[in-house]
């Protein structure tokens, strides 16, 4: 049929065209959803990559993080929540606070744990406050502790020689911590970075009447004076094995807007070598070191921690502030320059090695000397004298030989097979510390090497390759022999 412009007219009845057009729906809705089940998969399978499997049973508390109320371009971390059922592999169905219920990816979950109103505890041995200092008592009279000084290397007439130079050194030895007068440490901050104000938490109960001792111990040392800082840095309370604590600050926040500065530290290995040539070798250790340097004036006020009872700011320069080794370690060689022929400092850890005894008198009196015109305090008890061989820097050193701590050895005899990359990486920073012992170390170490290659973290995949790795590392550490020390001839 022809209308009256010329146009053909479907004369199909109006049922089969229907029945037509819901076939073409039908296949078009069935080619869609196959492909966003494709589409799907891909995003999925692409997202779990990276994804850490998580174990939840159904009851525990998490927190999840899902679109603010207010804002659904803003996330935040909501919970308590409670876990219903794992949907599938990756996903769990989560029960909210306020009882609805969501399907929630398991990387948008983490385990909740109840906060508390004294969290500001740490246990001694924590790596993330790396080295804790605690704070500086009154040293027992000088005469005592020279009494407990003995050695098998010395003859009867050397002890006398040795005493009685220490005994000349007496203030050195005896006189309380305080800054010396030559450096200070400044702290630069980056430029445009704006300062956060750090969370404040309270300091627990039962230990406030022992920070108030230290912090008046600190106050009347003139370590520390009042501050009406805007910014504070809370203390932490390291708990140590014979129950005593150490207060220290927790600088994580200001760390993070410093400029480091990019002064070099010592070899450790170039040290090792040096010294273990040495027949006679003596080791001061500085009472409470970081203490013993000045705080630049105008930046005590960046230092400033608050207690239960005040605010405070240092005068001199406290552990756990970035750049703070450098510093020391920059005004540790300033002052031994003039010896460095045979003294040399690792930031509070000052070694005198020489050939001969009549040498080491003359080298360890003019060392002790330096330290006294600068204003130095040296701990005695800590300090090792006129020894043939002595511990340094996880060595055991003299005699033209150098050999792993056997504390260290011991430790490393214990040592489990690593379960997570973290626990791969520490075991490997322990024995690559004394690689140099290890022939064809890197070759050994490289199954666990490779357990540590990318950034996913959780458990490592551990095989027979690994295991004999790990085995042989640790019998070759546990059987090595003492190394002569190399000759390091100047040209």
């Amino acid at each position: 049929m022809v209308g009256q412009e010329g146009l053909q007219l479907d004369t199909t009845p109006v049922t089969l065209y229907m029945e037509k057009l819901k076939k073409q729906l039908e296949d078009a809705a069935e080619k869609a959803k196959l492909i966003s089940t494709i589409q799907q998969e891909k995003m999925a399978h692409h997202y779990n990559l990276r994804s850490t499997k998580k174990i939840f049973n159904p009851g525990d508390k998490v927190i999840v993080l899902i679109p603010d109320s207010k804002n659904k371009l803003l996330a935040r971390w909501q919970g308590p929540c409670t876990i219903e059922s794992r949907r599938n592999e990756h996903s769990f169905v989560v029960k909210m606070p306020d009882a609805s219920v969501r399907h929630v990816h398991q990387n948008k979950m983490r385990e909740f744990v109840a906060s508390s109103g004294s969290v500001n505890v740490i246990f001694e041995g924590e790596e993330e406050f790396c080295h804790v200092e605690s704070t500086p008592l009154i040293e027992d009279s000088f005469c005592q502790e020279v009494k407990l000084i003995t050695s098998s290397d010395l003859s009867a007439t050397q002890r006398n020689e040795l005493e009685t130079m220490l005994k000349e050194f007496e203030p050195l030895f005896s006189i309380p911590v305080q800054p010396v007068a030559i450096g200070e440490h400044v702290i630069e901050l980056l430029p445009n970075v704006t300062r956060q104000k750090p969370h404040s938490y309270s300091v627990p109960m039962s230990y406030r009447r022992e920070v108030d001792r230290q912090v008046k111990e600190l106050l009347d040392l003139d370590l520390i004076e009042p501050s009406n800082a805007d910014f504070t840095y809370p203390i932490v309370c390291v708990a140590k094995k014979d129950a005593s604590i150490q207060m220290c600050i927790d600088y994580r926040a200001l760390n993070a807007v410093t400029k480091v500065p990019n002064y070099p530290m010592k070899d450790t290995q170039e040290l090792i070598f040096t010294e273990g040539m040495a027949q006679w070798l003596s080791c001061l250790y500085l009472l409470k070191g970081y203490y013993q340097i000045k705080m630049h004036d105008e930046d005590r006020v960046l230092t400033a921690f608050s207690t239960h009872n005040g605010v405070y700011q240092w005068k001199v320069m406290p552990f756990g502030l970035s750049g703070a080794s450098g510093t020391f370690q920059k005004i540790m060689n300033n002052v031994l320059r003039s010896h460095s022929s045979y003294a040399q400092a690792y930031i509070d850890d000052i070694i005198v090695y020489s050939k001969t005894w009549d040498e080491h008198s003359l080298h360890l009196r003019n060392v002790l000397q330096e330290l006294e015109n600068a204003g130095f305090s040296v701990k005695l008890r800590k300090c090792t004298f006129a020894a043939k061989e002595l511990q340094f820097l996880g060595h055991k050193i003299g005699g033209g030989k150098h050999a792993p701590d056997e504390e260290k050895i011991v430790a490393i005899k214990r040592l489990e097979r690593p379960k997570t990359k973290k626990d791969a990486r520490s075991v490997l920073g322990l024995m690559g510390f004394y690689r140099s012992y290890i022939p064809n170390y890197a070759e050994f170490a490289t199954p666990l090497t490779e357990l540590t290659k990318g950034k996913k973290s959780g458990d490592v995949k551990w095989g027979k390759r690994e295991e004999e790795s790990f085995c042989r590392l640790k019998k070759a550490l546990c059987e090595a022999t003492a190394l002569n020390a190399r000759f390091w001839q100047t040209l």
